[in-house]
């Protein structure tokens, strides 16, 4: 992972660049995350499980910083 000995000092952070459409999902530790408005950021340390899907019909646009 990036020559990064410890996973848990790396910072995730996820920014939703549109509101929250229909089919549209995210999840960290097993808490989805629905409803969101432009803008708005998720953020998780190291390995901690996520996943994001995409079954609506619009894009869904984000931006990861890490």
């Amino acid at each position: 992972m990036l020559n990064i000995d410890d996973p848990n000092q790396v910072c995730r952070i996820l920014v939703f660049l549109d509101d929250w459409k229909s089919g549209h999902y995210f999840e960290v530790d097993d808490v989805p995350v629905t409803n969101w408005k432009k803008g708005d950021c998720c953020m998780w340390i190291g390995e901690a499980p996520h996943i994001a899907a995409n079954i609506g019909r619009e894009n869904r646009y984000t931006l990861q910083v890490t």
